[in-house]
């Protein structure tokens, strides 16, 4: 049955979840409270499609660096605790999702997305032209440590399982793989490379679906804040009817959802870039520096360098310390990939779950859905959650298990 659908959120998870549904013939309208899409999380983030890398945020090394993460002693990673009671109910699922057997079924789940969201790009851009500076170069994981490199090493035999591919790398087959990483051949000592993923420019790709949305007759709004009231079994958005609802809006999903007694358990991660003119030394492949936390992506004529998670509440400023951490790690072993003279900061608020598995769900409301929750991976896993989200309104048969990301899970 064809319905009218509004979605609430106009970033990636939202624009790619009206793309599949105006495409199953039913009609659309989106609603965002910015002036055009891709304008908040989705709009400077590292730029990495991590096809391969499904590990969760949560996991058994988490709950000994806990007191170091409380007292904002790690560069990477850092907790600030607050009044907000909703905090510490996240704070202690994501806790109870660091035992072993949580993280090995959150890590299958979120790969299983993740590869299904690879497969579905694929299939789009045999369909449509979009020009979002993409790379298929794989993604080079880079190790200062043979405690950390190890572990990876026998992650990779599990991703490999599921069809990954991930190959070790000594630091001279790093190199040899991408050179830029030459000045640090004698830092580490070892690399995973995993050849499925790839690169892209998030914004570019999404303001440019955004455009080919309208054109299969989607409807964008703009500027306008949603206020959703509850009416019996049903929800009701004014001055927008619809048979359904879908709330995509990132963090905020969680202050939408509370309006009508659904609680969402979404906190913001906050994480910075920023985004240089790259040289003709800058990496044609993705890096990602495991021991600093720290993406290295070519991104057309620029070089985009992301990284850091903060616990920190709604607060967008750009923490200038933490920032540093960032600018100084590019410089310090990627200087000769980027033009520091002319940098742009960005901060921006990942939308994490507890246990990292995105929620793409329906709700106790009749027309309410849920597709929220991908944090550090929303430009890798927005087009499986956008698939298999139409398919559960759609009522059609979905390649993936719907249930491993239901709220009620």
């Amino acid at each position: 049955m064809l319905m009218k659908i509004c979605i609430i959120g106009a970033g990636l998870v939202g624009v790619t979840s009206a793309y599949y549904l105006a495409k199953a013939g039913h009609k659309v309208v989106m609603v965002d409270k910015e002036a055009a899409p891709a304008q908040i999380t989705s709009n400077a983030n590292g730029g990495q499609l991590s096809y391969s890398y499904s590990n969760p945020l949560a996991g058994p090394c988490i709950i000994s660096r806990m007191p170091k993460l409380l007292l904002g002693l790690d560069k990477s990673f850092s907790i600030k605790l607050n009044a907000d009671i909703g905090f510490y109910k996240w704070l202690l699922s994501f806790i109870n999702n660091c035992r072993p057997s949580k993280h090995d079924a959150n890590n299958k789940a979120i790969l299983k997305l993740g590869l299904y969201s690879r497969q579905l790009m694929h299939e789009l851009l045999k369909e449509h032209t979009i020009n979002f500076d993409y790379l298929q170069n794989g993604k080079i994981q880079i190790y200062r440590k043979q405690k950390d490199l190890d572990t990876a090493i026998k992650h990779s035999h599990t991703q490999n399982k599921y069809g990954c591919n991930q190959q070790a790398l000594t630091p001279a087959q790093a190199v040899k793989q991408e050179p830029a990483l030459k000045p640090l051949q004698n830092e580490i000592i070892g690399a995973i490379y995993s050849p499925l993923d790839e690169s892209g420019d998030a914004y570019k790709f999404t303001t440019q679906l955004a455009d080919i949305c309208k054109q299969s007759g989607v409807e964008f709004i703009y500027n306008k804040n949603i206020s959703i009231k509850a009416n019996n079994s049903k929800v009701v958005v004014a001055d927008i009817p619809a048979d359904n609802y879908i709330i995509c809006a990132g963090s905020p999903t969680r202050f939408i959802a509370k309006q009508v007694g659904i609680s969402v358990p979404i906190y913001p991660m906050k994480g910075y870039s920023l985004t240089a003119k790259a040289t003709t030394q800058a990496p044609k492949t993705s890096i990602t520096d495991n021991d600093k936390k720290i993406v290295y992506t070519k991104m057309g004529n620029n070089m985009r360098v992301a990284g850091i998670a903060q616990l920190v509440g709604y607060n967008m400023d750009i923490h200038t310390k933490r920032c540093e951490h960032v600018i100084n790690s590019a410089a310090q072993d990627f200087g000769h990939c980027y033009n520091a003279s002319d940098i742009d900061l960005w901060a921006g608020l990942r939308p994490q779950t507890p246990s990292s598995v995105p929620i793409i769900s329906a709700t106790k409301y009749s027309n309410l859905y849920l597709n929220c929750g991908q944090g550090m991976l929303g430009w890798t896993l927005c087009l499986g959650s956008a698939k298999l989200m139409a398919d559960i309104i759609s009522g059609a048969n979905s390649q993936i298990n719907a249930k491993q990301y239901d709220l009620g899970r």
